[in-house]
């Protein structure tokens, strides 16, 4: 949900920028590098989604104190 809306956030901001770009003859410069970023926004929720899912099942085992002989 987060992603999502950040998503939307992000998408604004890129477009305004985008036309920035355009308008003053820079977009070839700036493009390649709001993409990188975006790369890395998806990225970062990918990972943060993944290392809760991990924590939650690493964290499973720590409650049921197994022990081995």
């Amino acid at each position: 949900m987060l992603a999502i809306t950040f998503n939307y956030v992000r998408a604004t901001l890129w477009q305004t920028l985008r036309d920035a770009a355009n308008i003053t003859g820079v977009y070839s410069d700036v493009n390649p590098h709001l993409l990188n970023i975006e790369i890395v926004f998806w990225l970062m929720f990918i990972f943060s989604a993944v290392g809760a899912i991990a924590w939650f099942v690493l964290g499973s085992h720590k409650e049921e104190h197994e022990e081995y002989r």
